[in-house]
C-alpha cells in the first residue's frame, strides 16, 4: 500500500465558475465552491499521477483546499467528481466545465466545518470517484485527473460558500489531493512458441485476473495444451516445470514455452529368411528401409530376393515373396517370412549309387 500526496502544478490546472452568470475564472487567486448572494459557484483542480497502475485498489483518496478567507455556515449542498476521461485536460470554459463526461461516482460534502484561514481542510473519502477513472482500459501513470467540486444550486443561505486558496495566489496552499492505493500485482508475458509441424499450444487459463490476454501474475499454475500437426507428436516441452510436464507455474519474469512436436516414425518390420532342403538362407536386397534396423523395411519396400542352393540342390519355389516362382518381396505392413524351397537335383542315369 503506497500513499500520493499530489497538489496543483500550474495557474491552469485551477479555477472556478459562477454558474448564475456563467463566467469562468482561471489563472486567479482563489477556489470558490457554494452560495453567495445570487452567484453558485462551482471549482475545478487538475492533478497529475505519476505512479498508480492501472487497476489498482484505491483505499482512500481526499481532496484538500486550504482556506485563504474566514466564512460561516456549516451546511453547503456540493458534489466532488471527475472528469471520467483516461487523461483529463484542465476546462478552459464555462461550457467545457459543465459539459465534462463525469465519473459516475460522486461524494457528497454537505456539512464543512466552519473555515478558518490557512488552515487545510479534508473532504469526506472520494476513492470511489478515483477508483473509476483508475480503472479505466486506458488509464496509466503520468496521466491527469481533474475533480471538480460544484455547487448545483442546492446550498441553503447566502454567505454559505467556501473559498479556498489557488495555484496562482500561492502554490505552496494550492489544493491537494491524497490517495491511498495498492498496486495490483505485477503481470508477466507468456509467449507460446513450437519446433516441428504443428500449432502454438494453448493456455488455460488464459490471463491472470487484472491482467491483459497472454499476462500472467507470479505463482499462476498455467495448463498447456500441445497441438501437433498429423503424423506428429510432442516429443518435449522447454520452459514449464519440466520437459514432461504440460503445466507451468509463472516466475517473476516473462516466460516462453515451447511445444517440441517430432515427425512420427513409419513402423518397421521384421523380414525373416529360411530354406528347406540344402543350402543357406537367401539374402535380401537393400538388408534393411532408411530409418530401420538390419533385416527390417517399412511397408511396400521393394526386396530382391537370392537363393543360395548347396551343390547338387537348386531353387524349386519361393514361399512368401510375391509369388511361388517370384523372388521380388513387396513389404506388407507386418512381419513376413520368406522361405527359399531348394529341392536335391535328380542323379544322372546310371551314376553309382554308394553304400
Amino acid at each position: 500500500m503506497a500513499t500520493l500526496n499530489l497538489q496543483v502544478e500550474a495557474n491552469a490546472d485551477d479555477g472556478y465558475v459562477d454558474h448564475s452568470t456563467s463566467a469562468f475564472v482561471a489563472n486567479g487567486n482563489t477556489q470558490w465552491v457554494g452560495k453567495a448572494w445570487t452567484s453558485i459557484w462551482g471549482c475545478f483542480a487538475r492533478f497529475t499521477v505519476p505512479s498508480i497502475p492501472q487497476g489498482s485498489t484505491i483505499s482512500s483518496a481526499y481532496l484538500k483546499p486550504t482556506c485563504d478567507t474566514f466564512i460561516g455556515g456549516t451546511i453547503l449542498d456540493t458534489d466532488i467528481y471527475a472528469e471520467d476521461v483516461d487523461d483529463a485536460s484542465a476546462p478552459t470554459t464555462y461550457a467545457q466545465f459543465t459539459g465534462v463526461a463525469k465519473t459516475a461516482a460522486r461524494v457528497a460534502w454537505n456539512s464543512v466545518l466552519l473555515w478558518y484561514v490557512n488552515i487545510e481542510y479534508q473532504s469526506p473519502n472520494i476513492a470511489s470517484v478515483i477508483q473509476e477513472i483508475v480503472n479505466r482500459p486506458g488509464w496509466s501513470p503520468g496521466q491527469h485527473i481533474c475533480l471538480f467540486w460544484n455547487d448545483d444550486g442546492g446550498s441553503p443561505h447566502i454567505f454559505w460558500y467556501r473559498r479556498a486558496f489557488a495555484h496562482n495566489q500561492d502554490p505552496t496552499k494550492a489544493m491537494k489531493l491524497e490517495i491511498t492505493y495498492t498496486a495490483p500485482a505485477a503481470c508477466y508475458a507468456l509467449t507460446r512458441a513450437h519446433t516441428g509441424s504443428g500449432s502454438d499450444p494453448t493456455a488455460a487459463p488464459t490471463y491472470s485476473d487484472g491482467c491483459v490476454l497472454g499476462s500472467y501474475h507470479a505463482g499462476e499454475v498455467i495448463t498447456m495444451t500441445s497441438l501437433p500437426a498429423a503424423g506428429w507428436y510432442l516429443a518435449s516441452w522447454t520452459g514449464t516445470d519440466g520437459a514432461q510436464s504440460n503445466i507451468l507455474t509463472m516466475p517473476a519474469a516473462a516466460r516462453t514455452v515451447t511445444a517440441n512436436y517430432l515427425e512420427i516414425p513409419e513402423e518397421c518390420y521384421a523380414l525373416t529368411r529360411a530354406h528347406t532342403g540344402s543350402g543357406s538362407d537367401p539374402t535380401a536386397v537393400p538388408a534393411n528401409s532408411d530409418g530401420c534396423d538390419a533385416g527390417q523395411y517399412l511397408a511396400n519396400e521393394t526386396i530382391t530376393m537370392t537363393s543360395l542352393p548347396a551343390a547338387g540342390w537348386y531353387l524349386d519355389s519361393w514361399t512368401g515373396t510375391n509369388g511361388a516362382q517370384s523372388n521380388i518381396l513387396t513389404m506388407p505392413a507386418a512381419t513376413r517370412t520368406v522361405t527359399a524351397n531348394y529341392v536335391e537335383l535328380p542323379r544322372p542315369w546310371g551314376a553309382p549309387i554308394f553304400f
